[in-house]
Order: structure tokens, then C-alpha cells, then sequence
């Protein structure tokens, strides 16, 4: 007999078949929530105006680089600031924005000991001259001392300076990003296990009945398994997709596709699954346990959605590998 002969291993990836499915559907309805709030965007610009106050010299720096017209071109509603800033732009935004500050030029300082024709180079040397060492000023100095460092007295000096510059303020921008992205995968965590308990309960995804449903359907779990194994590729793409940034009107779409081809399974395989099954739509809690294992089953489905459609393919993908052995 085979591994995948054995009613617990088939039971096991019909479940993981189903809830892979549904956090297709959940990822793409938070990846539409996301575009409508312009949700990446407000994460970026909170971090970086909560990682950017310079309380030491009283400037919010990501303030100004947001009302910097570079960067204000890019946004096209004030409430929903862009999320795609590039580390460059950002670079060469900050230190114009730096050398520009009000709070720099209040100071007066020694000319001669700036010696740069550049604009941009000279009100950047003579603000981190005179602004008090904060973190982010602190990180341009460094920078900068970096700079001349390797630029020495060369023809191109200017631009060695500037070239340096940009580079190690990008580096810092990348780190910052790395640790932003792993913030909103929390965030995100949340989020699809909240909607994904919501969406069982509308769809009636209730994983305990699941258990129960695969459990005693050999036919079910064969149209479950088959299914899959037809539309492997396809399915795999679609759960790189759902986490894939992507126009609201393309989400909607596959929204209403993910939620059509979970609904033909269902109906295939003769699973209580479906928004005409849903509690709400019918008379199925008759006690005080039925509410409860409705709510369990809800939340056991949104728990397993919370890790995302990837992992779930990941994981069906190494249990296939064991099949062929």
C-alpha cells in the first residue's frame, strides 16, 4: 500500500488542499483591502516618520521628504501616501532636505572650511557642521566622512562625494525596509487570520466539520486530491499572486475567480462548503455547542490562513517529493 493510500495521510492533504485555497482567497481579499487604504504606503510613511523624528535638533526628517516634490509627485492623495519609494530617491531627497533645513541655516559657520562648488554638497557639509548629533545626522556623518575619505583630492571628487553618499544612505534605506517588511508580515499575519475566520463563517469553512467530512468521504478526498493534482501549477502561481502587490480591479477579479473554484469543488465533491452553507443563511446552530464548534472551526481555518498560501503549496510540494520516493 501506498503513503498516499493511507486514509490519515489523504484526510491530512485533503485539509491542507482546502485551507491552502482559502488563504489564496484571504491574501487576495487583504491584497484588495491593501490597495484600497493604500496600506503599504501609511506603514512606510508612519515607520519612517516614527524612525526619522529628530527630537534632538526638533525636525521630523521624513516629514520634509514627504512634502519634497520628488517625492510628492508621487502621491496622489494625501491620505494614501505613496509605497514606492525607491532607496535612490529617497537618498538624494534626504540630502537635499538635510543641507535645505531651516535649523541649519540659522547657524552661521566658517565658509572656507567648505570647500565644495556644489550646491547641494556644500549646504549638506555645513548643516551636519552645525546640526547636533542625532541618529539620522549622526549616520550622515559618518557617511559623509566616508566619502571624502575615498574620494580624496581626485578630478571627480564632487561626485565621488555625492556618488558615496547616496550609496550609504541607500544601504540604510534597505535596512530600514527589511526591518519595515518584517513589521507589516506581522501586521499581516493578523490580519489574514482575522479574515480568514470571517470568510469561513461566510463560507462556512468550518474546519472541524472538515475533519469530520473528510474523515468519513474516501470519494470527497479523491475529487480533493485530484483536483489539485490537475491545477498544480496554477494554483502555485495563484499563491505567489495573492501576496503580490496588483491593481484593485485585477484583485477583484481574482477574488471572484478564487471564490468560484472553491465553490465548484465543494459542489464536486459534495463538501458543506459555500455561501448558500453559511450560518447565516440557514438554521445550523440549535445550541450552545453548535456556536461554539462553528467559532472553533472558524478560527482553526483562520489560524491556518494566517501562514499564507505559499507555505501551505511549500509544505503540499515536499509531501509529493515523499510520494515519488
Amino acid at each position: 500500500m501506498g503513503l498516499f493510500e493511507l486514509p490519515l495521510v489523504s484526510m491530512a492533504v485533503s485539509i491542507i488542499i482546502i485551507w491552502a485555497l482559502m488563504a489564496i482567497l484571504t491574501g487576495f481579499v487583504h491584497e484588495a483591502i491593501a490597495q484600497w487604504l493604500a496600506e503599504r504606503g501609511r506603514f512606510m510613511r508612519k515607520w519612517l516618520m516614527s524612525q526619522m523624528n529628530d527630537k534632538i535638533n526638533g525636525i521630523n526628517w521624513a516629514s520634509l521628504i514627504y512634502l519634497h516634490g520628488s517625492v510628492d509627485l508621487l502621491t496622489r492623495d494625501i491620505k494614501k501616501p505613496t509605497g514606492n519609494i525607491s532607496g535612490k530617491l529617497f537618498a538624494q531627497t534626504l540630502l537635499e532636505v538635510v543641507g535645505k533645513s531651516h535649523a541649519a541655516h540659522m547657524h552661521a559657520v566658517d565658509d572656507t572650511r567648505i570647500n565644495y562648488s556644489s550646491e547641494i554638497l556644500k549646504n549638506l557639509k555645513h548643516a551636519l557642521m552645525v546640526l547636533k548629533p542625532s541618529d539620522v545626522i549622526t549616520m550622515m556623518q559618518q557617511g559623509f566622512a566616508i566619502a571624502e575619505t575615498k574620494a580624496g583630492q581626485g578630478e571627480n571628487r564632487e561626485q565621488v562625494v555625492y556618488d558615496e553618499m547616496v550609496k550609504h544612505i541607500e544601504t540604510w534605506f534597505s535596512e530600514f525596509e527589511w526591518r519595515m517588511s518584517d513589521w507589516y508580515k506581522r501586521k499581516t499575519k493578523v490580519r489574514l487570520f482575522m479574515l480568514g475566520t470571517v470568510i469561513s463563517l461566510l463560507m462556512n469553512v468550518n474546519s472541524i466539520e472538515l475533519f469530520h467530512y473528510v474523515k468519513h468521504n474516501a470519494e470527497g478526498r479523491e475529487r480533493i486530491i485530484e483536483y489539485y493534482e490537475k491545477n498544480i501549477q496554477q494554483l502555485e502561481a495563484l499563491a505567489v499572486r495573492s501576496e503580490s502587490p496588483q491593481s484593485f480591479d485585477i484583485l477583484k477579479k481574482e477574488i471572484d475567480q478564487q471564490k468560484t473554484r472553491i465553490e465548484d469543488l465543494a459542489k464536486s465533491a459534495d463538501m458543506p462548503i459555500g455561501f448558500d452553507k453559511s450560518v447565516f443563511s440557514s438554521s445550523k446552530i440549535t445550541s450552545i455547542r453548535d456556536f461554539i464548534v462553528l467559532i472553533l472551526g472558524a478560527c482553526l481555518t483562520g489560524f491556518a490562513v494566517s501562514f499564507g498560501a505559499p507555505f501551505w503549496f511549500d509544505l503540499l510540494r515536499k509531501i509529493y517529493t515523499l510520494k515519488k520516493v
